[in-house]
């Protein structure tokens, strides 16, 4: 049985005191009404309330997770690099060149963004190859052999090869993955 009544503030008072001997009921109260619920009714609901919604949350999550990550993703034509690019990548990390170079926008911005330094007509690799070790301005001077200009020169090659950027034909798809031009 549910009661509601509607109590001043001096009552609100004395009803609790009367319900705390009763041990059927369980109280709840608000400034000036005062709901009465059988114990073990309201528990009930509160419980089974709690494990429907909870419940509800964990499958969406479970649906939510598993759609994103076992579904297709839209990059699936990379190619793997060189056994030199591989070398050139391990001379640029190893001489931090991303800390004044950037790579799709990716890194500092002291130095120029190397992506498509291969294909620049104006540029090219021979050109990028002249500053590895001239050490102008605030590049520092570097000391590689031929063969290391070589392998960090297959590694922006080929980096070169994998995309544009900046990539003024990029599309936000509904999905929210971003369709990119290749080369």
């Amino acid at each position: 049985m549910v009661c509601i009544k509607q109590t001043n503030q001096k009552d609100a008072v004395s009803i609790p005191n009367a319900i705390k001997n009763n041990n059927d009921l369980k109280h709840i109260s608000t400034a000036t009404y005062t709901l009465v619920l059988p114990k073990s009714k309201y528990k009930m609901k509160q419980v089974h309330g709690n494990r429907l919604t909870m419940g509800i949350l964990l499958s969406l999550s479970l649906i939510y997770s598993y759609t994103l990550y076992t579904g297709e993703t839209a990059q699936t034509n990379t190619p793997p690099l060189s056994e030199e690019a591989l070398k050139g990548q391990e001379l640029w990390q190893q001489n931090n060149c991303i800390a004044c170079h950037q790579i799709y926008g990716l890194g500092g911005y002291l130095g120029p963004d190397l992506t498509n330094i291969a294909s620049n007509p104006k540029k090219g690799i021979e050109y990028a190859k002249a500053f590895f070790n001239s050490g102008i301005k605030a590049m520092p001077k570097f000391n590689f052999s031929e063969k290391e200009q070589n392998q960090l020169a297959e590694f922006l090659k080929e980096i070169d090869q994998t995309g544009y950027y900046p990539n003024k034909n990029a599309k936000i798809q509904p999905s929210g993955w971003v369709s990119i031009q290749y080369k």
